[in-house]
């Protein structure tokens, strides 16, 4: 039948089916009133600090002798800045980095478990090699003990990190292409020199002149990886081939030393681990502040990381900016590169994105009761981009969070102590200002004020005598009056710089013999080799027992980096042993999850006795 004249005589087509929306798992959580607890509450805590931040700040100045310019009792008086400070934290610091460094590994392993006992040699071997080979441990230490003496906490961050990067190389081949000869299966055979197995090669959806190709190959450890060529012809003949692949630069926990400024947490917290009925007095959230670029953010967004951003969250992201100035994070940072002579501004921060890390507790299934859980905010924007339950990133029993602390002088149930600075601030202060009043007191005696008579030939001005230089009077001798100071020897200022001195050595308990010299007056006690060694011990029971608490920091690092371990390490992961291997002995071996899958803790195997060479020797 033919169609009525208002129908079409092509038949409309079936309608595509409806794809079923694919089901992810995510947190029942409201967005808007978890950014508005963790801004509201970030911006509580860091107030509250700030006092300290400036405290800090000054401190600092004192270490770096930045002194401020001295206008009393006269403009250019004496301001002598004493590195105090600088050297009883020189040699606090040689002191903890010598007995760290000179032992491998740092710490030893021991099971809890009997069974167990067997996998603590390869615990040893693979948290050694990752914390020092991988992770700059050196430099990480130093990192590390800076902080933890200048500062009144020190913090690390651990973290699982694959790192993967687009590797070019360019090989030059020198057989050419035979030019009667169609060029794509000549290539085909070139492929086998380039990569150890090739598995498959296709051509590029938007490329198919043969020239380049994507490859599925294998490498020598049998895992399986793409790449793609590109061939060129030279004028010498040659075949110039670029292969770019990816490439794993980094596969296991990453530790990150963070500034003071960077971690937030309530000040009357005794820890950084959830709080509980094994610690009643542990941190309900810790923030880690910390900042990104728009291309991390789109890379994120990209790869799912930042499931919870919308293509409106990403606009408003795009669109807002940190401040230029007076950030209270910052702001001490922004300090010390304006004296230091630096500028603080520069043209990449204006791509910076900040971020609030936020460790807490929140309700995230409806049922009434909080887990921990880990939330990411743009600061500026006010956009929840990830939240994901604290033991699926972190795995371990118990629940434990990725930042430590440790302390110079701990105070009880705080996270802050004391740090080294603060303990000798004040007497720095006091031996400058000392010496300030000497220095002025020198300067007042042999270039003193004077008085002359109004009604002699000069204008009634002051004047300031200068060597050489005469001045017309009519009776030097009763026209001109310099005032008599009474005789003041440098016994004062001797006998308090001397005062002070002991204090300073007795807070951190160094004294000469600290230093390798022999105290003034003791040259007799100290021809007994006996009486040499006791007082020696004597001297270092203080850095004895701040390298314990510094252990105590290098602990919680190991502890965190093994639960990672036992989680994600790769399988056959290859190392290499520290130092000399002994006859027969592989310096190189391959590790499996299965051999450091043990619960254990972590034992301190420094000790100062590795500072000194005659008993190292």
């Amino acid at each position: 039948e033919k169609p009525a004249g208002g129908e079409s005589p092509v038949p409309e087509p079936e309608p595509a089916p409806t794809k079923r929306k694919k089901r992810k798992r995510s947190l029942k959580i409201d967005k808007d009133k978890v950014v508005e607890w963790v801004l509201s509450t970030l911006d509580e805590n860091m107030n509250g600090r700030q006092s300290k931040i400036d405290r800090r700040k000054e401190r600092y100045l004192q270490i770096r002798g930045w002194l401020e310019e001295k206008t009393w009792p006269w403009d250019d008086c004496s301001n002598i800045w004493l590195p105090i400070i600088l050297t009883v934290e020189h040699r606090m610091k040689a002191t903890l980095e010598n007995a760290t460094k000179g032992v491998r590994p740092i710490s030893q392993a021991h099971a809890l478990q009997r069974r167990n006992i067997s996998k603590q040699e390869r615990i040893d071997d693979v948290l050694d090699f990752q914390f020092f080979s991988e992770n700059n441990g050196e430099r990480k230490l130093d990192d590390l003990i800076n902080n933890f003496v200048e500062d009144e906490a020190t913090f690390a961050f651990v973290h699982w990190v694959r790192e993967d990067q687009t590797i070019r190389e360019i090989k030059i081949l020198k057989e050419g292409l035979d030019e009667n000869v169609d060029h794509i299966p000549q290539l085909l055979t070139r492929l086998e020199l380039l990569f150890p197995k090739v598995i498959n090669a296709v051509l590029p959806a938007k490329d198919n002149s043969g020239w380049a190709w994507d490859v599925d190959y294998q490498e020598t450890d049998e895992t399986r990886k793409t790449g793609r060529v590109e061939f060129f012809e030279r004028d010498d003949g040659k075949l110039e081939t670029v292969v770019s692949r990816k490439a794993a630069i980094f596969d296991g926990p990453s530790i990150e030393v963070l500034d003071y400024e960077d971690v937030v947490f309530p000040h009357r917290a005794a820890n950084l681990q959830p709080p509980g009925a094994s610690n009643p007095l542990g941190a309900p959230y810790v923030d880690r502040l910390c900042k990104t670029s728009m291309d991390s953010v789109m890379r994120r967004v990209k790869d799912g990381t930042y499931d919870l951003l919308d293509e409106e969250d990403i606009e408003a992201i795009r669109k807002t900016h940190p401040p230029t100035g007076g950030d209270q994070d910052e702001t001490p940072k922004e300090q010390k590169d304006e004296l230091e002579g630096r500028d603080s501004w520069i043209k990449d921060k204006a791509d910076e994105r900040r971020i609030v890390e936020r460790y807490g507790r929140w309700d995230v299934d409806g049922d009434g009761l909080e887990e921990d859980v880990i939330f990411w905010v743009f600061r500026d924007a006010r956009k929840l981009a990830k939240a994901c339950l604290l033991s699926e990133m972190y795995p371990g029993v118990p629940v434990l969070r990725p930042i430590i602390s440790a302390c110079f002088w701990p105070v009880a149930n705080r996270v802050d102590g004391i740090s080294l600075p603060e303990l000798l601030e004040s007497l720095q202060l006091a031996m400058q200002r000392a010496m300030n009043q000497n220095q002025d007191w020198g300067a007042l005696t042999n270039i003193p004020f004077g008085f002359y008579r109004a009604s002699s030939g000069l204008k009634p001005e002051q004047i300031s005598v200068q060597p050489g230089v005469l001045f017309p009077l009519d009776n030097p001798s009763t026209d001109v009056s310099f005032p008599q100071f009474a005789q003041r020897g440098e016994t004062f200022t001797i006998n308090t710089m001397s005062l002070l001195q002991q204090f300073v050595e007795k807070l951190p308990m160094q004294s000469d013999a600290s230093y390798g010299r022999v105290p003034a007056g003791k040259a007799s006690a100290f021809r007994v080799s006996g009486t040499v060694m006791a007082l020696l011990g004597q001297t270092d029971v203080a850095s004895e027992q701040i390298l314990r608490r510094l252990f105590a920091g290098l602990a919680q690092i190991h502890q965190l980096m093994h639960r990672l371990n036992r989680h994600f390490l790769p399988d056959k992961k290859e190392i290499r042993i520290f130092g000399i291997p002994e006859k027969g002995q592989d310096a190189y071996i391959e590790i499996s999850n299965e051999q450091i899958d043990a619960d254990v803790d972590f034992e301190f195997k420094a000790t100062l006795l590795n500072t000194n060479k005659q008993v190292v020797a």
